[in-house]
């Protein structure tokens, strides 16, 4: 190989060297994951914000590297932007981190299109949500609870039905319960019983003499 051959070939080694270098200090300031894909969801290339979130994933299929899964990712549609049917996908993906841990990720893909308009490689762009996706979690199971803690909640609206002398009160049904007896079978309150000072001087008007 000639000298000028080999001198062409370190210019464009160094070319694609401070292409790359300039790539990756570009994108590991903006916090996401990037990759490029190939048609049999191989990593061509990650920027460090990915490898670090997912380790060394070049060279290894984009759905267990990133996601630690042995199938495509549901909703993937990476052979639609292939085939020309889509320009975009934007899915919630569900995963595993290298340690095991519940992940979550917004992805989006989108075309690499070279001069001749052929889709040659697709973006991946890979943001983190697992914290939201938890917010959402604990959100929901709270409204569950308060739910079902409203649902057992009993209350007494309206007017009720009640003699004037007895004070029982007439159901829905038309029969007369005592007060104690309605109100319990509706709301979660229990009765205890006791006697208070004037019912105590008019039906026991000696112990009532007797306390002064």
């Amino acid at each position: 190989m000639t000298s000028r051959v080999l001198n062409k070939q370190h210019r464009v080694d160094n070319a694609l060297r401070v292409s790359r270098d300039r790539l990756e200090a570009v994108t590991s300031t903006i916090g996401v994951g990037l990759a490029i894909l190939s048609k049999d969801h191989t990593t061509l290339w990650a920027n460090r914000v990915l490898k670090k979130m997912a380790g060394d994933v070049e060279g290894v299929r984009c759905y267990y590297t990133f996601f630690q899964r042995k199938e495509i990712c549901p909703g993937c549609g990476l052979k639609s932007i292939f085939n020309h049917e889509t320009d975009r996908i934007d899915i919630e993906v569900e995963g595993k981190d290298p340690e095991g841990n519940r992940i979550w990720s917004q992805v989006i893909k989108t075309p690499i299109i070279d001069n001749h308009g052929n889709v040659t490689s697709v973006l991946e762009m890979i943001i983190p949500i697992t914290e939201r996706k938890k917010a959402e979690e604990e959100r929901e199971r709270l409204i569950l609870e308060l739910e079902k803690a409203l649902s057992e909640v009993k209350t007494l609206s309206g007017m009720l039905p009640i003699c004037a002398n007895c004070k029982k009160i007439r159901d829905d049904k038309g029969y007369w319960n005592r007060i104690e007896q309605y109100i319990a079978h509706r709301t979660d309150a229990k009765f205890t019983h006791g006697i208070c000072p004037d019912c105590k001087k008019e039906l026991y008007p000696e112990l009532y003499e007797d306390a002064k």
